[in-house]
């Protein structure tokens, strides 16, 4: 099957990555053609809200990121993935997602919040598959034996071409007793139309980018 497994990490990863991370392949190795990990080393920069010398004080920042590095190196000699980019400053793909999906705009790695930006974009611009199931290094998955969701994901987006992405329910299934719609997300008050085998929602963005499936244009 033509699909990328990509898992972001970053320093603020490294203490439930071990955990979380090998789990998630796991859940997924039988499925995908390759895996992929982005480990984004850069540090936020500053904006109105976020003090990166506050939030992520050296040396501690940066020996995060040394470690977050070394677990990642290792994971791919043992091969837990089969390619591994580390977004660094200096890293010469920086530019060309910055031209290429922020049209300049962006001048730092991160938005204004301090959320990974450009890691995310590099997650989208390396793999060369047709699909790509993105993961954030904190998701816990649940699946039951045998069942893998991305086995279902593909066979729907396959069925409709105006279907960029999709994406598991984010909270069990609401009891009859609660008198609560049985929807995957309530938060943000968004029609959800009934398809098959899942809700219509058209909300797309980094608030549903922790898992997804993505389509990659032809």
């Amino acid at each position: 099957m033509s699909v990328t497994l990509q898992i972001s990490l970053s320093a603020g990863d490294l203490r439930h990555a071990e955990l979380t991370v090998p789990s998630l392949v796991k859940a997924h190795r039988a499925s995908v053609e390759r895996v992929l990990f982005v480990v984004d080393c850069c540090k936020p920069q500053r904006t109105k809200i976020v003090d990166p010398e506050k939030r992520f004080p050296e040396p501690e920042f940066s020996r995060k990121v040394e470690a977050i590095c070394a677990l990642a190196k290792r994971w791919e000699k043992e091969d837990l993935c089969t390619d591994l980019f580390l977004l660094q400053p200096e890293s010469e793909l920086i530019p060309v997602l910055r031209s290429k999906y922020l049209g300049n705009i962006v001048k730092g790695t991160h938005d204004y919040g301090g959320c990974g930006l450009l890691s995310y974009l590099a997650g989208l611009e390396i793999p060369r598959t047709r699909y790509i199931l993105h993961y954030d290094a904190d998701i816990l998955l649940y699946q039951k034996a045998g069942y893998d969701w991305v086995q279902e994901a593909i066979a729907f987006m396959e069925t409709s071409a105006s279907t960029i992405a999709a994406s598991p329910r984010t909270n069990p299934p609401f009891a009859e007793q609660t008198k609560l719609s049985d929807a995957p997300n309530l938060q943000e008050g968004r029609q959800l139309n009934a398809v098959n085998g899942g809700w219509l929602n058209r909300l797309y963005g980094l608030l549903c980018f922790g898992l997804f499936w993505g389509k990659k244009a032809a």
